[in-house]
């Protein structure tokens, strides 16, 4: 039988030693000259008294080396390396095992990435029905006993046993929050020794719309709703349009946000400083009031427009 053993990049100061077969408290009964064992507690027979020396069999009798700080050796069976430590008397494994600690290594959810925006709708109705939506969890170094989901207004939502990865669906609706805030669903999972914790947050805002218009006033909802639009938490936003020869450039947001400012080639102005306002229900039903800005120019050509 060939034996490969397994290499390290340095070994340092340490001292190597040959190769050993195993760690045992009692003679092999059949050994073979040349064989090497690291003895062990409670070492018996021909062994006894011999704990923590390295014996190794001569083809007629066991002989033993009293180990030093730094040796080091390759054990077969365990497939490991170890170090004798002077301080404790003890082998130890080379390099020291790392401690394997629980871990939730993911949390998703079908409803989306955690961090995504949604469209606001009214607050306190229906998101998302009942058994629309599932969560999933993975885990390092499980497996985990236990594991649930929580969301405020929610009796607590169990991953399912054996081991609590899921997927689970949700047995509560999920309701729509209040304007430019976010709802939060958080995993709750331990092995027994260890407890995580790891989230997912939604946020739920309204559109903003931009793009170009013939139109030089009276905008209606159906107007604004037709340009290129995004959500979005803030009216700051920064777009590229082609104007054509009859057309403004024109932008929207939320009134709550206050007053915009626009930027265009590095100065300040180009629009026009007092909005339409302008009231529109989105495809949620929610329902609020718009400022509409446009150009003072037609026909600026390709044009970014920076928005503060």
């Amino acid at each position: 039988m060939i034996i490969r053993e397994k290499r390290i990049p340095s070994l340092g100061d340490f001292e190597w030693q040959q190769s050993i077969l195993d760690m045992l408290a009692t003679p092999p009964s059949n050994p073979v000259k040349g064989d090497r064992y690291i003895v062990i507690s409670p070492a018996t027979s021909q062994w006894a008294g011999h704990e923590g020396d390295i014996a190794w069999y001569d083809g007629s009798e066991w002989r033993f080396d009293s180990p030093a700080d730094g040796w080091l050796a390759f054990v077969i069976e365990k497939q490991n390396y170890y170090r004798y430590q002077e301080s404790s008397s003890t082998w130890i494994v080379f390099p020291p095992l790392p401690e394997l600690i629980f871990a939730i290594t993911s949390f998703s959810c079908t409803a989306g990435s955690s961090g995504s925006l949604f469209e606001i709708g009214i607050g306190g109705q229906e998101w998302k029905p009942i058994g629309t939506v599932s969560f999933s969890a993975t885990y390092e170094n499980g497996p985990a006993i236990d594991g649930y989901v929580s969301h405020s207004g929610w009796t607590n939502l169990s991953l399912g046993a054996p081991y609590f990865v899921g997927p689970a669906t949700n047995v509560q609706a999920i309701l729509f929050p209040s304007v430019d805030s976010y709802i939060y669903f958080t995993l709750h999972a331990t092995d027994g020794v260890t407890p995580r914790t790891a989230s997912i947050s939604y946020g739920f805002c309204n559109r903003r719309f931009w793009g170009t218009s013939t139109i030089e006033s009276g905008y209606t909802e159906s107007d604004v709703e037709s340009w290129t639009s995004d959500l979005g938490r803030a009216r700051t936003k920064t777009f590229t349009v082609t104007p054509a020869s009859d057309e403004y450039i024109v932008y929207a947001h939320p009134s709550r946000y206050g007053v915009a400012e626009f930027w265009v080639g590095g100065f300040q102005g180009g629009f026009s400083e007092s909005p339409e306002v302008v009231s529109i229900t989105n495809s949620r039903g929610y329902q609020e009031t718009y400022y509409v800005y446009r150009s003072t120019h037609r026909n600026l050509g390709m044009t970014t427009v920076t928005v503060t």
